[in-house]
């Protein structure tokens, strides 16, 4: 039985405490286009979205991974300097599941959809940032959990972003060649 905790705002202000100085603020709204995610950061305006109406809907196990998902991907873009430098250049791509692709310039996200085939899922499950982002979020979130049954469930949920097969750095560089080509031309 999945038992539902509701996380509060004052929850999420508490985790968000070691972040504050990568992020401008925190929102308990999310836009359209991101209206089925729990919470996100958003790059262009620094700003935790998190979707008031859904969070509190969630197990607290889920709950807390994604919203250390979105935060380490406000460290991240705060500190790339310091990270691995395939972490740090995947930062400025995106992947979507269905060949939307973009590319992180001039302060904006340039959008391109790509129709070679890929497996879309698993290129974006893999890309390092997204790797870094899950390993740090599950751990994150398992020490909050204090009952066994919460940090097996969440330790399932976090399976379920990792990649079916590995992606070479030879593929990425080859993938976001294709993107920054594609946004070229457009």
């Amino acid at each position: 039985m999945i038992e539902y905790c509701p996380i509060t705002p004052q929850e999420i202000r508490y985790m968000a405490q070691p972040y504050m100085a990568d992020i401008a603020d925190i929102a308990f709204e999310v836009d359209s286009a991101h209206r089925q995610d729990l919470v996100y950061y958003d790059r262009q305006s620094g700003i935790l979205c998190v979707n008031g109406t859904l969070l509190p809907q969630a197990p607290v196990w889920a709950a807390y991974f994604c919203v250390y998902h979105a935060l380490q991907y406000a460290y991240m873009y705060a500190h790339s300097d310091q990270l691995p430098p395939s972490v740090a250049q995947s930062l400025d791509y995106l992947i979507m599941h269905d060949g939307r692709c973009a590319r992180w310039t001039n302060g904006h996200w340039h959008y391109v959809r790509l129709t070679d085939l890929y497996d879309w899922e698993n290129a974006r499950r893999n890309l390092p940032c997204e790797l870094w982002a899950v390993q740090e979020a599950a751990e994150q979130a398992y020490d909050l959990l204090t009952c066994d049954l919460d940090r097996d469930n969440m330790h399932r949920f976090a399976v379920l972003y990792a990649p079916t097969k590995p992606f070479g750095q030879e593929q990425y560089t080859a993938l976001f060649a294709a993107i920054d080509k594609a946004i070229k031309q457009r």
